[in-house]
């Protein structure tokens, strides 16, 4: 498996490697330090599972750049490591269609799991989205681009979770075992980046609609 890194600050590159490196077995990482090279790298053959791209390094210009990685490369998930992650950012990266946010104070476990969440064929952005006081967002944010990941059974027991409802009222409102649920709330907390059931909730209000 082959994984794009780029990142204008080589000591950056030379610390998040390691950590790419454990998000599958045998995975090559072939860096580059501007938006450009990136690009080149990731035309070669074989076509790169990932691409991870610094938010601020030459040629991106911010989401300009990350577009500009999307329409050449559609079918690849795109990743976007951000050293401010400021929410505006993030929900610009999220609506030029990348499937990760990593801000680069996340720890490296973090940072593989979000990786390996994003391999697999989810998306990850961190809770940090949607909690209030975000900058020069007017608009509550929408969860189309993470609520479009969840299974219909984990946007169900989101949905009852919201109402006040507790993981056995849920099971049996779904017709399902407790068990069940537990699982699949858990798996919906970490696709939308948040680690309890205080803020998964938190993150469906303050997008003020159901997912």
């Amino acid at each position: 498996m082959r994984i794009v890194l780029a990142d204008d600050h080589r000591l950056v590159r030379e610390a998040l490697v390691p950590f790419v490196q454990r998000v599958r077995p045998e995975v090559k990482v072939d860096e580059a330090d501007t938006l450009q090279e990136a690009l080149e790298s990731a035309a070669q053959e074989p076509a790169p599972a990932l691409i991870i791209l610094d938010f601020r390094m030459p040629g991106m210009n911010g989401v300009t750049g990350v577009r500009a990685a999307r329409r050449q490369f559609p079918d690849v998930p795109l990743v976007v490591l951000s050293g401010t992650a400021n929410r505006h950012e993030a929900l610009s990266t999220m609506r030029a269609g990348v499937e990760g946010f990593v801000p680069k104070s996340l720890n490296g476990e973090s940072m593989v799991n979000a990786l390996r969440l994003v391999l697999s064929g989810e998306r990850y952005f961190p809770s940090f989205l949607f909690a209030e006081g975000g900058e020069e967002e007017a608009a509550r944010p929408s969860l189309s681009g993470v609520g479009g990941s969840l299974s219909p059974l984990e946007q169900d027991a989101l949905n009852l979770l919201v109402e006040g409802l507790s993981n056995k009222e849920i099971a049996q409102r779904l017709s399902v075992q407790e068990v069940t649920v537990k699982k699949r709330l858990s798996s919906a907390y970490r696709k939308l980046g948040v680690s309890n059931r205080v803020q998964a909730v938190q993150v469906v209000s303050m997008a003020g609609q159901a997912v």
